[in-house]
């Protein structure tokens, strides 16, 4: 269980409801891509013009804005399927868009990225010339009491 929130910049104050709407729709999709990439999912929105303008097998009129328009390509990509919720059925996600905290200077995104790198880096500097076998992993799964506790019930 995942979420994700940010604020929006100056310039995306600016978009129209819709096109607010839309920017919270991809900022989800590219923020979890890796677990939606190649699997169906649904994306449920409050807003009922967006669920049409957004469903998979819509064509866009002539008249779409380019940011819409960017936005449908990428997602044509995906495997979803829009469902229009009301928003006083969807409180439990709400409170996301609701006054945020203003941003501090370093995004969320980059100290994630920080602490990854960091523990990617350890990770490598502490790989070990040692062959993995079979009974390394058994001996290693032994050690560990989650994994431990598994293999017991399988057994």
């Amino acid at each position: 269980i995942a979420y994700a929130s940010r604020s929006l910049t100056q310039a995306e104050m600016n978009y129209s409801q819709l096109d607010r709407e839309a920017l919270a729709i991809m900022f989800g999709v590219n923020h979890f891509y890796y677990y939606l990439f190649g699997k169906h999912f649904y994306l449920i929105t409050d807003n009922q013009p967006l669920s049409r303008i957004l469903h998979q097998n819509k064509v866009l009129p002539q008249m779409t804005s380019a940011r819409l328009l960017r936005y449908a390509t990428f997602l044509s990509g995906f495997n979803y399927s829009v469902k229009f919720k009301k928003g006083d059925e969807n409180k439990n996600v709400d409170c996301l868009s609701r006054s945020s905290i203003k941003q501090l200077q370093i995004s969320t995104d980059q100290l994630i990225g920080d602490e990854v790198n960091k523990m990617y880096f350890d990770k490598i500097f502490n790989i070990s010339n040692e062959e993995i076998t079979f009974s390394t992993i058994q001996t290693e799964t032994e050690k560990d009491q989650d994994l431990a506790k598994i293999v017991k019930q399988l057994q």
